[in-house]
């Protein structure tokens, strides 16, 4: 798959040369890290990770798989519905985000798409058609950093705060407390996203 999109300000600046960090599970739902206790079937072919800048427009555009979902809690049969991570880091700042996808049965419970309410939809993935690609499909995921239609984003990793904006602009932030839903990322030198 293809994901497109842009990274802008609440005034609609782009965040040029801001640095995405891409990853997802494989499409059984296992990342490739070792917290990953699930069991679940590890792909070869797929590393899970990868990077990219924005270019001076805050454009970004990168491949990969169709992440599968997977049993988050087993003690409770909670499952998280397909998503991509994507991290965004410019000057100084680090905020991580989800993309979902549409029509994901799992979407309706889980708990960080319940956290953002009505907001939700701004962490949706917009599909689109892919012909003239070596893709089956795409989907466009912009990114609003800060003010009332912004994206959710996660502060850095092992944070246990929410925010809708975030220091790349300043303005106003609004904390949301989320239990700490922040993921890790992984980094390493390695990957088969495609950017």
């Amino acid at each position: 798959m293809e994901v497109t999109g842009t990274v802008r300000t609440e005034s609609g600046a782009p965040v040029r040369g801001g640095l995405l960090e891409i990853w997802n599970a494989n499409h059984f739902g296992r990342y490739r890290h070792i917290e990953d206790h699930s069991g679940l079937q590890l792909d070869d072919n797929f590393f899970g990770m990868g990077r990219v800048l924005t270019d001076d427009d805050g454009n970004y555009r990168f491949w990969t798989i169709s992440p599968g979902a997977y049993l988050a809690r087993p003690d409770i049969g909670r499952w998280r519905p397909k998503h991509i991570h994507i991290s965004v880091s410019g000057g100084s700042s680090r905020l991580v985000t989800q993309m979902y996808f549409p029509d994901e049965p799992n979407n309706a419970t889980d708990p960080m798409a319940i956290l953002m309410g009505d907001g939700f939809k701004h962490n949706v993935g917009k599909p689109y058609g892919t012909p003239d690609q070596n893709v089956d499909e795409g989907f466009r995921f912009d990114i609003v950093v800060g003010g009332r239609n912004a994206t959710f984003l996660n502060e850095g990793s092992g944070s246990k705060g929410s925010r809708y904006c975030s220091t790349l602009e300043p303005t106003p932030c609004i904390k949301i407390r989320s239990g700490g839903c922040a993921r890790r990322s992984l980094h390493g030198p390695a990957s088969n996203i495609r950017v």
